[in-house]
């Protein structure tokens, strides 16, 4: 193990114990931390829409791919589910080495309920 890696251990447990990560069950696996975001975004003609993105270590999740389903417990505590919905990538501003990775998610409002 690198140093790198034990320190983004470190940082990773660290994050979970302040609460800036939140759970993630991938479709039959274990649940895992991962970084939760919803940013509103614009597009050119003035439209709001929300994008879902988490950021999550790679060894946590290797087998995720597009198509893959997640339950993801949201800032007020109820459980959605959500679809990969571009193959997850390295975001070169979040570290370039591959320890974290970052997937774009789709949130699956025909099974909220």
């Amino acid at each position: 193990m690198s140093i790198f890696t034990d320190f983004a251990d470190v940082h990773w447990a660290a994050s979970a114990a302040a609460g800036m990560l939140t759970d993630c069950t991938p479709r039959g696996k274990p649940t895992i931390y991962v970084k939760f975001e919803e940013p509103d975004l614009l597009d050119m003609n003035g439209s709001q829409s929300k994008e879902y993105l988490i950021e999550y270590r790679q060894k946590d999740m290797p087998f995720l791919v597009e198509g893959f389903s997640l339950s993801i417990t949201e800032r007020d505590g109820t459980i959605a589910k959500y679809t990969v919905r571009k193959p997850p990538y390295v975001d070169p501003s979040r570290g370039q080495d591959g320890t974290y990775r970052c997937a774009v998610l789709t949130r699956d409002r025909a099974r909220d309920s």
